[in-house]
């Protein structure tokens, strides 16, 4: 690509547009969802931007409409944390667009996420300026994501979360751009190389999590808030974003567990139910003291009352096969030495279209003793994008239990909550036939 005088990036304005009052409504409406006056005003510019050159491209290219299947703008965790439109297509070609509002300077800013996570890598990257006291855009400019990161070992990086490029790798010729998504096809996209990459996206663990509640605050962005290095596992977890986002808004208690258990679900190792068939434990469940039944001894008396209670689940109409595996984990929590059933089978049918195999799980909690649980004790089930049921005692409860279905490539985790202190999180728990985990499994003998 041919380099630019600065000069005449300042001079340059041939591709002007127009702005429509529709375009300023819906800059307002989706501006609204950012937090903060300094947020919304950019994401009102990223709005405006985007209007102007959906419209030039619209203009310039009718037969290739532009596409947004996961557009930045419209996703409102993304939109308050991220600095450009990600994800737009035209056919094969994605492109980012960068935004500003003001002459051009020496540098440009880049998102460090757009160059080190590749769900927002771009073939071209186009600078787009807003002047909205004069309802116009300008397209200045664009440079390919194989440029950038050519140049990328000498970009300085700000606290923000950005890269600083020199203006004179854009490209001045809107034209040229219209030229290459007509007649080139995309090349591939790869991600920043071993040598100049960052360290490894390392996830959060559930103890850093105190220390990102407490410096959450809806005045600050994200960036202030935590390290990049936790900054772009976020921005790469969607649900952690989600509820991130939401916690700002309004950090309600409800939205710190669901943190919580998202964070587990997505960091976590998984404790494999699926080889429970073969009568054995994997390490993860061997090191949680997790155990299969032999055949029922005077020994191990106290879980007929599981068995029992199992019995009566079916006798009520619950499907719970027989062939079912199930094991018991016991619990010393809260003062309360609590006993954890969970039963798993795989479904026999495939209950969605695309055929995906699936398994279902019950979780049946009681105490380890003949007692009752205690009043107000919740069982929940998630998993990352939502909670999926729980259910709470009622008047001298002896069992609590939740059953949940879902594709073998989900995840599931339990949680126990009582109205005063900490819950309780299990490990998540998979159903992964073909287990290729390095872990060393061992056989439970009777």
């Amino acid at each position: 690509m041919v380099s630019t005088p600065l000069a005449d990036w300042r001079d340059q304005q041939t591709e002007v547009i127009a702005l429509d009052p529709e375009n300023f409504d819906r800059a307002v409406e989706l501006s609204a969802v950012a937090i903060g006056e300094a947020r919304q005003w950019q994401v009102y510019l990223q709005a405006l931007a985007y209007a102007g050159f959906a419209d030039w491209l619209c203009d310039r290219m009718s037969r290739h409409p532009l596409t947004h299947p996961r557009y930045t703008l419209e996703n409102p965790p993304y939109v308050n944390s991220l600095p450009a439109v990600c994800n737009l297509e035209v056919q094969d070609f994605k492109l980012c667009l960068l935004v500003i509002d003001h002459p051009l300077a020496d540098s440009v800013s880049v998102p460090r996420a757009v160059l080190e996570l590749p769900e927002f890598h771009a073939h071209f990257y186009v600078l787009v300026e807003v002047q909205e006291e004069l309802a116009q855009v300008f397209i200045r400019g664009f440079v390919s994501h194989a440029r950038l990161l050519t140049y990328h070992p000498t970009a300085d990086i700000h606290p923000d979360w950005t890269y600083a490029f020199p203006i004179e790798l854009w490209t001045l010729d809107p034209d040229r751009l219209l030229l290459q998504l007509e007649l080139c096809d995309p090349l591939p996209l790869i991600s920043l190389s071993p040598q100049s990459s960052p360290a490894p996206l390392l996830p959060l663990s559930p103890s850093d999590l105190p220390a990102l509640l407490q410096n959450l605050d809806p005045n600050r962005p994200l960036w202030e808030t935590c390290p990049w290095s936790q900054g772009r596992y976020l921005l790469a977890h969607p649900p952690l974003l989600q509820l991130i986002y939401q916690t700002q808004r309004s950090p309600l208690p409800a939205l710190v567990l669901r943190l919580q258990e998202t964070l587990a679900l997505v960091s976590q190792p998984a404790v494999n139910v699926a080889q429970w068939f073969d009568n054995r434990l994997d390490d993860l469940a061997q090191s949680l003291a997790i155990y299969l039944p032999p055949q029922v001894t005077p020994a191990f008396r106290s879980i007929d009352r599981f068995e029992r209670a199992i019995a009566a689940l079916r006798e009520q109409g619950m499907t719970l096969p027989e062939t079912a595996a199930h094991a018991y984990q016991d619990i010393d929590w809260q003062g309360l030495p609590l006993r954890l059933c969970t039963l798993t089978w795989p479904l026999s049918e495939p209950s969605s279209e695309n055929g995906a195999e699936h398994w279902s799980m019950l979780i049946l909690v009681g105490m380890q003793t003949n007692a009752v649980l205690p009043d107000d004790l919740t069982l929940r089930i998630s998993k990352p994008t939502e909670l999926v049921c729980e259910a709470t005692t009622e008047l001298e409860d002896p069992f609590l239990y939740a059953q949940v279905d879902g594709q073998t490539s989900e995840r599931f985790l339990v949680t126990l909550v009582l109205p005063e202190g900490p819950a309780w999180l299990s490990s998540p728990y998979q159903f992964q036939r073909n287990d290729d985990a390095r872990s060393i499994s061992f056989e439970v003998t009777n």
